[in-house]
């Protein structure tokens, strides 16, 4: 009724089970060394037990850099990345997805 001045403060519990398509669990990539960081041309990953696959480099707008391929002693070359700034380098290892940040100069 219109005009009747009546309140309700209703609560309805709501859940949701949010995940990103396409994507594995990202885990904590504390265990993990990105060096140098800063880096310049080359960036290497300590702490790998296994080959990195699906690497990729995140600009701080979320666009996916252009990355080459890693050595076998887990570092990527960075020399094609043409501004400095702040990144994130993603990975998988063993089924897993992990991203670290760094910095290039």
């Amino acid at each position: 009724v219109q005009g009747a001045g009546l309140l309700a403060n209703v609560s309805v519990p709501i859940r949701a089970n949010l995940s990103m398509t396409g994507m594995g669990d990202i885990t904590n990539a504390n265990a993990y060394t990105l060096y140098p960081n800063p880096a310049q041309d080359i960036l290497c990953v300590d702490g790998l037990t296994s080959e990195m696959k699906n690497i990729k480099v995140i600009d701080v707008l979320g666009r996916i850099r252009p990355v080459s391929s890693t050595s076998p002693n887990h570092c990527i070359s960075i020399s094609d990345l043409q501004e400095d700034g702040f990144y994130i380098l993603q990975w998988e290892e063993n089924g897993v997805v992990y991203r670290k940040s760094w910095i290039k100069n």
